[in-house]
Protein backbone atom coordinates (compact mmCIF):
# COMPACT_ATOMS: atom_id res chain seq x y z
CA UNK A 1 0.00 0.00 0.00
CA UNK A 2 1.22 3.48 -0.78
CA UNK A 3 2.20 5.41 2.31
CA UNK A 4 -0.55 7.61 3.61
CA UNK A 5 -0.09 11.26 4.41
CA UNK A 6 1.15 12.08 7.89
CA UNK A 7 -2.28 13.30 9.01
CA UNK A 8 -3.75 9.87 8.21
CA UNK A 9 -1.37 8.14 10.60
CA UNK A 10 -2.80 6.40 13.63
CA UNK A 11 -0.78 8.35 16.17
CA UNK A 12 -1.98 11.72 14.82
CA UNK A 13 -5.63 10.65 14.88
CA UNK A 14 -5.13 9.32 18.42
CA UNK A 15 -3.76 12.70 19.51
CA UNK A 16 -6.82 14.42 17.99
CA UNK A 17 -9.10 12.08 19.97
CA UNK A 18 -7.08 12.80 23.09
CA UNK A 19 -8.19 16.44 22.77
CA UNK A 20 -11.85 15.40 22.51
CA UNK A 21 -12.93 18.03 24.97
CA UNK A 22 -12.10 20.75 22.39
CA UNK A 23 -14.77 19.23 20.05
CA UNK A 24 -13.11 20.29 16.76
CA UNK A 25 -10.22 17.77 17.03
CA UNK A 26 -12.68 14.88 17.54
CA UNK A 27 -14.64 15.92 14.42
CA UNK A 28 -11.43 16.17 12.40
CA UNK A 29 -10.34 12.78 13.79
CA UNK A 30 -13.61 11.16 12.70
CA UNK A 31 -13.27 12.66 9.23
CA UNK A 32 -9.66 11.43 8.95
CA UNK A 33 -10.63 7.92 10.10
CA UNK A 34 -13.41 7.64 7.50
CA UNK A 35 -11.12 9.04 4.79
CA UNK A 36 -8.36 6.61 5.79
CA UNK A 37 -10.80 3.65 5.67
CA UNK A 38 -12.01 4.75 2.23
CA UNK A 39 -8.40 4.98 0.96
CA UNK A 40 -7.64 1.53 2.33
CA UNK A 41 -10.76 0.08 0.66
CA UNK A 42 -9.81 1.70 -2.66
CA UNK A 43 -6.30 0.28 -2.33
CA UNK A 44 -7.72 -3.19 -1.59
CA UNK A 45 -10.06 -3.01 -4.58
CA UNK A 46 -7.16 -1.96 -6.80
CA UNK A 47 -5.04 -4.86 -5.57
CA UNK A 48 -7.90 -7.32 -6.07
CA UNK A 49 -8.36 -6.10 -9.64
CA UNK A 50 -4.63 -6.37 -10.24
CA UNK A 51 -4.65 -9.89 -8.84
CA UNK A 52 -7.62 -10.86 -11.05
CA UNK A 53 -5.78 -9.52 -14.09
CA UNK A 54 -2.65 -11.54 -13.24
CA UNK A 55 -4.78 -14.60 -12.55
CA UNK A 56 -6.54 -14.26 -15.92
CA UNK A 57 -3.19 -13.92 -17.71
CA UNK A 58 -1.91 -17.07 -16.02
CA UNK A 59 -5.07 -18.98 -16.91
CA UNK A 60 -4.70 -17.89 -20.54
CA UNK A 61 -1.05 -18.95 -20.57
CA UNK A 62 -1.96 -22.31 -19.07
CA UNK A 63 -4.68 -22.84 -21.69
CA UNK A 64 -2.25 -21.90 -24.44
CA UNK A 65 0.36 -24.32 -23.13
CA UNK A 66 -2.20 -27.11 -22.82
CA UNK A 67 -3.27 -26.48 -26.42
CA UNK A 68 0.39 -26.66 -27.50
CA UNK A 69 0.81 -29.95 -25.66
CA UNK A 70 -2.32 -31.35 -27.33
CA UNK A 71 -1.09 -30.24 -30.76
CA UNK A 72 2.32 -31.82 -30.18
CA UNK A 73 0.68 -35.09 -29.15
CA UNK A 74 -1.45 -35.05 -32.29
CA UNK A 75 1.58 -34.30 -34.46
CA UNK A 76 3.47 -37.13 -32.80
CA UNK A 77 0.68 -39.62 -33.50
CA UNK A 78 0.33 -38.46 -37.12
CA UNK A 79 4.09 -38.71 -37.58
CA UNK A 80 4.14 -42.27 -36.24
CA UNK A 81 1.27 -43.35 -38.50
CA UNK A 82 2.89 -41.73 -41.51
CA UNK A 83 6.19 -43.39 -40.74
CA UNK A 84 4.59 -46.85 -40.49
CA UNK A 85 2.58 -46.37 -43.68
CA UNK A 86 5.59 -45.08 -45.56
CA UNK A 87 7.69 -48.00 -44.41
CA UNK A 88 5.03 -50.55 -45.43
CA UNK A 89 4.50 -48.92 -48.81
CA UNK A 90 8.19 -48.75 -49.56
CA UNK A 91 8.68 -52.40 -48.63
CA UNK A 92 5.86 -53.42 -50.97
CA UNK A 93 7.26 -51.27 -53.76
CA UNK A 94 10.72 -52.76 -53.29
CA UNK A 95 9.43 -56.30 -53.36
CA UNK A 96 7.38 -55.67 -56.47
CA UNK A 97 10.25 -53.91 -58.28
CA UNK A 98 12.66 -56.67 -57.46
CA UNK A 99 10.22 -59.35 -58.54
CA UNK A 100 9.59 -57.57 -61.84
CA UNK A 101 13.29 -56.98 -62.39
CA UNK A 102 14.07 -60.62 -61.76
CA UNK A 103 11.37 -61.75 -64.21
CA UNK A 104 12.55 -59.21 -66.78
CA UNK A 105 16.15 -60.36 -66.54
CA UNK A 106 15.25 -64.04 -66.75
CA UNK A 107 13.11 -63.50 -69.82
CA UNK A 108 15.54 -61.19 -71.57
CA UNK A 109 18.66 -63.27 -71.29
CA UNK A 110 17.25 -66.76 -70.78
CA UNK A 111 19.50 -67.16 -67.78
CA UNK A 112 21.03 -70.38 -66.57
CA UNK A 113 20.66 -71.50 -62.96
CA UNK A 114 24.07 -70.19 -61.98
CA UNK A 115 23.30 -66.76 -63.34
CA UNK A 116 19.90 -66.84 -61.65
CA UNK A 117 21.63 -67.44 -58.32
CA UNK A 118 23.90 -64.43 -58.93
CA UNK A 119 20.89 -62.30 -59.75
CA UNK A 120 19.14 -63.53 -56.63
CA UNK A 121 22.19 -62.58 -54.53
CA UNK A 122 22.30 -59.14 -56.15
CA UNK A 123 18.58 -58.80 -55.47
CA UNK A 124 19.14 -59.71 -51.82
CA UNK A 125 22.03 -57.25 -51.54
CA UNK A 126 20.01 -54.43 -53.04
CA UNK A 127 17.08 -55.30 -50.82
CA UNK A 128 19.34 -55.31 -47.76
CA UNK A 129 20.83 -51.90 -48.73
CA UNK A 130 17.42 -50.41 -49.24
CA UNK A 131 16.16 -51.80 -45.92
CA UNK A 132 19.18 -50.27 -44.18
CA UNK A 133 18.30 -46.96 -45.76
CA UNK A 134 14.71 -47.33 -44.51
CA UNK A 135 16.02 -48.20 -41.07
CA UNK A 136 18.12 -45.02 -40.98
CA UNK A 137 15.10 -42.97 -42.01
CA UNK A 138 12.94 -44.58 -39.33
CA UNK A 139 15.63 -43.87 -36.71
CA UNK A 140 15.59 -40.21 -37.74
CA UNK A 141 11.81 -40.15 -37.40
CA UNK A 142 12.01 -41.80 -33.98
CA UNK A 143 14.57 -39.21 -32.95
CA UNK A 144 12.11 -36.49 -33.97
CA UNK A 145 9.40 -38.16 -31.91
CA UNK A 146 11.73 -38.27 -28.88
CA UNK A 147 12.45 -34.58 -29.36
CA UNK A 148 8.70 -33.89 -29.40
CA UNK A 149 8.34 -35.88 -26.16
CA UNK A 150 11.05 -33.77 -24.50
CA UNK A 151 9.27 -30.64 -25.67
CA UNK A 152 6.01 -31.97 -24.25
CA UNK A 153 7.72 -32.59 -20.88
CA UNK A 154 9.09 -29.04 -20.98
CA UNK A 155 5.62 -27.60 -21.54
CA UNK A 156 4.22 -29.71 -18.72
CA UNK A 157 6.95 -28.34 -16.40
CA UNK A 158 6.05 -24.82 -17.52
CA UNK A 159 2.42 -25.46 -16.66
CA UNK A 160 3.43 -26.65 -13.19
CA UNK A 161 5.59 -23.54 -12.70
CA UNK A 162 2.69 -21.32 -13.75
CA UNK A 163 0.39 -23.09 -11.31
CA UNK A 164 2.98 -22.65 -8.55
CA UNK A 165 3.25 -18.93 -9.37
CA UNK A 166 -0.53 -18.65 -9.24
CA UNK A 167 -0.57 -20.34 -5.83
CA UNK A 168 2.16 -17.96 -4.60
CA UNK A 169 0.16 -14.96 -5.77
CA UNK A 170 -2.96 -16.37 -4.10
CA UNK A 171 -0.98 -16.90 -0.90
CA UNK A 172 0.22 -13.29 -0.77
CA UNK A 173 -3.24 -11.90 -1.31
Amino acid sequence: MESLRWYHSTWFIAVLFAFWFLIIPIIIGCILISKKERLIKLWEIDKIQEFEHIKNELVLKEAELMENVRQFEEEKMVERKNLELQKQNEEKIIQEKMRLRKIELENEFNISKKEAINIQLRYEREKKDYLKQLERQSKRKLHQIKRLKRLQKFFMREIIVLKDELLEILYYF
